[in-house]
């Protein structure tokens, strides 16, 4: 069962001042953890400040079996700020697709992404640091809890 969002947010506070941080220097923020850890609440709590904080307009995506590629374009009607958290997107239909928009700064687009990922295997912390590097570029930040 999830936790309500009337909850007081506390014991992420390293996290949350970390993804802050990398949001303002990187384009994409993945959070990697088991389920029931908080990377949803804390992305949350990230997404809803950073967004007020710097003038995103924040969307959160649940992955449900569908293609969001569309749906993406619809809420990106004209060019400005955009802070999308991307929950489960180890799930997602369609994410290459809404990882492309982050490109598109030439057109008068700021796009942010949190993305999060559910660890379903269980290994070492710093075998899946590893594995996470090699697929991670330098418009990523890969945080695991």
């Amino acid at each position: 069962m999830m936790a309500p969002l009337s909850t007081i947010f506390q014991f992420r506070k390293d996290e949350y001042e970390e993804m802050m941080s990398f949001l303002l220097q990187k384009k994409v923020v993945v959070v990697v953890g088991k389920a029931g850890v908080g990377k949803t609440r804390l992305s949350l709590e990230v997404a809803k400040d950073f967004g007020n904080k710097f003038g995103y307009k924040v969307f959160c995506i649940k992955s449900m079996d569908l293609s969001i590629s569309e749906d993406v374009a619809a809420y990106m009607d004209k060019a400005g700020k955009y802070l999308f958290l991307i929950d489960d997107a180890n799930e997602l239909v369609g994410l290459k697709y809404v990882l492309e928009y982050i490109n598109m700064e030439n057109m008068g687009y700021d796009i942010k992404i949190i993305s999060l990922y559910i660890i379903l295997v269980k290994s070492s912390a710093g075998k899946k640091r590893a594995a996470a590097q090699t697929l991670c570029s330098s418009s990523f930040l890969f945080i695991f809890l």
